[in-house]
């Protein structure tokens, strides 16, 4: 069958446009809830999951009507730190938990509530990835949730920390911000693994999802001096940057100061 035949879903079914994976200011988004929903209306959607990290928010009953739903949901996570001293964190899941069909609801053992914080998996040293990741499915199904995986590059985990995990139906294979900021490669590398080794899961994308708000620095109170030349007075040749030199206060404003670094060690080298 060649692929232009190939269909996903019947052609006389309706299509929806939405948006599973976007965040507001109830946790690091731009934008406020009703600020954000005027946003996707305005731009044709159908529908969104405000996913906020490990915080469940139910707000179908502010802003459904006939042309436009909530999903409820969580973005829920689980790390992996070096030490206990959670200074440096190694790799994480994050996985969705999308308030499921009636049935699955009516089968959860226990049901989010809205404004419910669910509190992150932490591990130290190392962890059994794959069932961690299992672990966390478990407890979102538990709450009457559909499971998906999300951006396993940004993640940082390897293929058999959640390629043979058991309990989400779909991976996000695309996200605008993630990919873009890490620069580690394409989510879709994973999803084409998992297919080959007979892994059958869907696939979404996040093209517009993730709104991130201005970052401080107050994750890196302490600063490693450096000149107008980007390089240590102390050290020339060290080029201090980033969050752990002091320089920035997340993930974004971290590689904008990387980015700029880099410019500054080119011109260095090749005047």
């Amino acid at each position: 069958m060649s692929f232009r035949d190939q269909t996903c879903l019947p052609v006389d079914l309706p299509r929806y446009k939405g948006n599973l994976h976007s965040h507001t200011t109830n946790s690091d988004g731009l934008l406020a809830p009703a600020d954000s929903v005027a946003s996707f209306r305005a731009h044709g959607y159908d529908f969104i999951c405000l996913s906020e990290h490990d915080l469940y928010t139910d707000l179908s009953g502010q802003f459904d009507d006939e042309g436009f739903v909530i999903l409820p949901g969580l973005e829920a996570s689980a790390y992996l730190y070096a030490d206990e001293s959670e200074s440096v964190r190694l790799k994480c899941h994050h996985m969705h938990g999308i308030l499921g069909t009636s049935q699955m609801v009516a089968s959860a053992q226990r049901r989010f509530s809205h404004g419910e914080r669910l509190e992150p998996l932490r591990f130290h040293g190392t962890w059994e990835g794959a069932a961690v990741a299992e672990e966390l499915a478990r407890e979102l199904a538990a709450r009457g949730c559909a499971v998906t995986y999300n951006h396993p590059i940004w993640s940082r985990v390897e293929p058999d920390e959640f390629c043979t995990s058991e309990g989400f139906f779909a991976l996000e294979i695309f996200n605008y911000d993630t990919v873009n900021e890490s620069g580690t490669g394409y989510d879709t590398t994973y999803w084409d693994l998992m297919l080959r080794r007979g892994r059958r899961v869907w696939g979404f994308d996040s093209p517009d999802a993730v709104l991130t708000a201005v970052e401080s620095r107050s994750s890196s109170s302490v600063r490693i001096l450096r000149g107008e030349d980007r390089q240590s007075p102390e050290i020339r040749g060290l080029y201090p940057c980033g969050e752990g030199a002091g320089f920035a206060g997340g993930i974004l404003s971290a590689a904008a100061d990387g980015i700029h670094t880099a410019e500054a060690l080119l011109s260095a080298l090749c005047p």
